[in-house]
C-alpha cells in the first residue's frame, strides 16, 4: 500500500458487552481506542430512508488500512466525530498485507 494514500487517522474501539440484572446484554464500546492506524476512506454510497416516520440516510464506505491482526466485526471506526459500524473485513489476497474494511457510517 502506498504510504501516500493512508490519509486518515482512525481509531478502532472494542465491543464492551454487558449484562443487565434481568439477563439482558448491552453491547457499548470502550472509551480508549484499541487500535490507532492510518487509513484510506471513500464512500461507496448514500441512500435515502424513512424509517419509523423519519427521514435518513444510510451510507456506506470503504475503509483500507495495513493488515493488523485483531481487527475484529464487532469493532467500531472512529474518524473525527464521525462513527462507523463495521460490517465486513477482507484480508486482501490473504496476502496480510492490508484489510479492506466494508462500514456504515452511524448518523
Amino acid at each position: 500500500m502506498r504510504a501516500g494514500r493512508l490519509k486518515h487517522k482512525i481509531t478502532l474501539h472494542a465491543a464492551v458487552k454487558t449484562k443487565a440484572s434481568m439477563g439482558e446484554v448491552s453491547k457499548s464500546f470502550s472509551a480508549t481506542p484499541t487500535i490507532t492506524t492510518r487509513a484510506e476512506i471513500w464512500g461507496m454510497s448514500a441512500k435515502e430512508l424513512i424509517r419509523d416516520g423519519k427521514e435518513g440516510m444510510d451510507i456506506t464506505h470503504q475503509i483500507k488500512i495495513r493488515y493488523r491482526a485483531g481487527v475484529a466485526h464487532d469493532m467500531q471506526i472512529h474518524f473525527g466525530s464521525r462513527i462507523f459500524e463495521i460490517k465486513s473485513i477482507s484480508n486482501f489476497r490473504e496476502a496480510n498485507r492490508k484489510l479492506i474494511i466494508s462500514a456504515k457510517e452511524e448518523l
